[in-house]
């Protein structure tokens, strides 16, 4: 029988493909299928379209992340989750639709409350990278929606929990600054972290005054 010789390209989407079904099965199976998932994004082996299309396809790697990243049994599969997540974003995020990101970022805020603090610090990443891909044209009442469900992280009692909730609030304050500094305004008079603040605050006034 003769061998059948696959082009990379072809390899690359039958393997996102197989990891995609086997996202859909059982919580050991399923922390085998993200982790592989995340080797293959962050090998660079499945291209930029590829990705697009099986994060935009109804059914298809966004839902499935959403339920990994909402998984009971290990943490370890909402942790990688996030960093695909982080990956996705990093490589295809400035070409999703808003229908898109709005089912996105609400499951990483989502993560932020955790029990595992190594989840929250890679939401919060994740949430960075979201905030970069969107850039400053993304609309502002979603904006003001993230923020707001970060802000409060930002004073959290784990110290590397509230930088990492601050650099998401930098990230913002770059791209949307009146917004960030709105919501840093509410709560800075009653945050234990002023500094934060006064770095989130600091890096607004930076953006805004170079538009």
């Amino acid at each position: 029988m003769p061998r059948v010789l696959l082009k990379p390209r072809v390899l690359s989407v039958l393997h996102l493909l197989v990891f995609i079904t086997c996202l859909q099965a059982a919580a050991a199976v399923r922390f085998q299928a993200i982790t592989a998932l995340c080797t293959l994004i962050s090998s660079n082996l499945a291209p930029p379209e590829v990705l697009l299309a099986a994060a935009a396809s109804e059914g298809g790697l966004l839902p499935l992340l959403a339920q990994c990243l909402d998984e009971d049994w290990y943490s370890d599969v909402r942790h990688t989750a996030c960093y695909v997540m982080q990956l996705l974003l990093e490589q295809v995020g400035s070409q999703l639709n808003d229908e898109a990101r709005r089912a996105i970022y609400p499951e990483l805020l989502k993560r932020l409350d955790d029990s595992s603090n190594k989840v929250r610090i890679a939401a919060c990443a994740a949430l960075v990278a979201f905030i970069q891909s969107a850039g400053s044209s993304y609309c502002s009442t979603n904006s003001g929606y993230l923020a707001a469900g970060v802000i409060l992280h930002m004073d959290d009692g784990e110290q590397d929990v509230a930088e990492a909730a601050c650099k998401v609030m930098e990230a913002l304050a770059m791209t949307k600054p009146d917004t960030a500094a709105a919501e840093v305004r509410k709560v800075q008079d009653r945050f234990r972290a002023k500094h934060l603040c006064e770095t989130v605050l600091a890096t607004a006034a930076e953006a805004a005054a170079r538009t």
